[in-house]
């Protein structure tokens, strides 16, 4: 979509590791200013939103777990928001006018943070870049284990399964 596909729109974007605990997605008072987080499991199908339309203009804590995740403690006031996948990205989108609003609007994207649970400070949720090569591939492979993929995928599957990528 570019770096930037609407004008008055900025936008963030992280992927999830959820195999290891709930992340906390913390979001300041946004006041009136429209905001929202899409989550979109592995297959790229939106699962569901965070934001001013949905959970409403903040602030919040949210605790973005997997379905079948083992139950941990939660800190205080952390809502909990179930994703079906252990592997999600987020597309976050903040609305913004003019170039004084703009920098209203940066001012509140700093404050968006996503942190492990158990995590000292957001930066650890910072991971080294991925594999390359076969073992881009099989790390594939590994994630279809972990996020079955849906039934409705057997065709390209099949022919992925060609050159050995596959559910494990």
């Amino acid at each position: 979509g570019g770096s930037r596909p609407n004008t008055n729109t900025f936008y963030s974007v992280a992927e999830l590791d959820l195999s290891n605990g709930p992340v906390l997605l913390s979001i300041p008072d946004m006041g009136d200013r429209y905001y929202s987080f899409q989550f979109t499991d592995p297959y790229t199908n939106v699962t569901g939103y965070i934001g001013s339309r949905t959970t409403g203009s903040g602030p919040g804590v949210y605790a973005v777990t997997w379905t079948g995740a083992p139950q941990v403690p939660l800190p205080d006031g952390a809502e909990v928001f179930e994703v079906p996948y252990a592997s999600m990205m987020i597309l976050g989108r903040t609305l913004a006018g003019d170039e004084a609003d703009q920098q209203s609007a940066i001012a509140l994207i700093k404050q968006y943070t996503l942190t492990p649970l158990g995590a000292t400070s957001p930066n650890d949720a910072i991971l080294p870049s991925g594999p390359t090569g076969v073992d881009y591939l099989n790390g594939i492979s590994d994630a279809m284990a972990q996020n079955p993929p849906p039934a409705a995928d057997a065709a390209i599957l099949a022919s992925m399964a060609r050159i050995g990528v596959g559910a494990g």
